[in-house]
């Protein structure tokens, strides 16, 4: 049956994430007040101790976060400054370093490549395209889909297969119609 782990109470926006490497801990990250900070999170326990933390922005207008295969950094879109940016935090001393990615005017979602050597970021391009783009922790980025000009597309978060050969990944779009109503 389920168990309550932690009660989380408050306003408040909250993203759990666990690593792929056996043993190491989950991640509770926590967004208040323009600031998300990062926890331990025992399965068993609840809450642990505090990992990191940084300035995110209010409202948090990206997608959440995301965990590093071993656990040991997060990613994390746009943050406050620099919409097409990607800060990357280490969990162990809290340090943190920002990659830009020079082809997208604004990250939405970031996911770590199974490997760790990259990411997977889905966000805009300065001509208003959408792009699902690969960029390497140095910053260097190759697109491996865009749309055609602005479009009223938006794509969500990538789920990569372990084996790094596949992506799903949602495209949503939006339609309008025009409609005629006569003799009223």
């Amino acid at each position: 049956p389920p168990e309550l782990v932690q009660r989380l109470e408050g306003e408040g926006y909250w993203v759990v994430e666990c690593p792929d490497r056996p043993g190491a801990s989950c991640v509770l990250g926590e967004h208040r007040a323009a600031r998300t900070t990062f926890y331990a999170l025992d399965l068993d326990n609840g809450r642990g101790r505090e990992l990191a933390s940084l300035d995110t922005g209010e409202p948090l207008t990206r997608g959440p976060w995301s965990l590093s295969p071993d656990g040991s950094s997060v990613a994390v879109p746009g943050p406050p400054g620099s919409p097409n940016g990607i800060a990357l935090v280490d969990l162990d001393n809290g340090r943190r370093r920002d990659v830009v990615v020079h082809e997208a005017a604004e990250v939405q979602f970031v996911d770590w490549d199974p490997t760790g050597d990259a990411l997977f970021v889905s966000g805009s391009r300065p001509d208003g395209a959408w792009a699902l783009m690969r960029t390497g922790l140095s910053g260097k980025t190759g697109t491996l889909l865009e749309t055609e000009g602005p479009a009223q597309v938006w794509m969500g978060r990538v789920a990569v297969s372990p084996d790094g050969r596949h992506l799903a990944f949602a495209v949503m779009t939006q339609e309008a119609s025009v409609w005629l109503l006569e003799n009223f």
